[in-house]
């Protein structure tokens, strides 16, 4: 499985500092797993198939794809999904406070035309 770990990590274009920072673990952890030394905890691997839709089967075992089929709608923001994965907790709340003013703006508009239609 270790191998199937580092190819994993690499289709992804993630360094090991990189996937590290998203399972929350160090860089000589990342290492290890890579290495064989430590196997992958169960909610490391149920991290990554919720994160990048992997099939566990072949994680584990090598057989399938390295994928699962991938849903349209998720597919859609998977990218934004690693990139906030990517970013330091004071990026993300950034990124959620500009998010909810979008989302206010996006609820106001829509209280103005629907005020337009009673009223009309």
């Amino acid at each position: 499985m270790n191998n199937r770990f580092k190819e994993l990590r690499q289709k992804l274009k993630l360094k090991q500092d990189d996937m590290a920072r998203i399972l929350n673990k160090s860089t000589r952890m990342i290492q290890y797993y890579e290495q064989g030394k430590f196997d992958i905890e169960t909610d490391l691997l149920l991290k990554l198939q919720e994160l990048y839709n992997i099939n566990l089967n072949w994680l584990i075992t090598g057989t399938g794809s390295m994928f699962l089929e991938e849903k349209k709608n998720d597919s859609k923001y998977q990218w934004l999904i690693t990139t906030l994965d990517k970013l330091s907790d004071d990026d993300i709340k950034k990124v959620e406070q500009e998010a909810q003013k979008i989302l206010e703006e996006q609820n106001n508009k829509e209280m103005n035309i629907n005020h337009s239609k009673n009223v009309g």
